[in-house]
């Protein structure tokens, strides 16, 4: 809980940022440029209900 604290307070007013390792799909993995995965589509809807990108 204090670890997302942290990283949401470390983010810019606009923007939630994530960090991963991308190497376990379907979780999270690369495709092409992009970050993929179960974990990806969490932190989209996250972001989207926080109003950020």
């Amino acid at each position: 809980m204090l670890f997302a604290l942290f990283a949401l307070n470390a983010c810019k007013d606009d923007e939630l940022v994530v960090a991963t390792a991308a190497n376990f799909a379907p979780f999270e993995y690369i495709e092409g440029q992009e970050f993929k995965g179960i974990d990806m589509d969490i932190a989209k809807t996250i972001a989207q209900k926080l109003g950020k990108n």
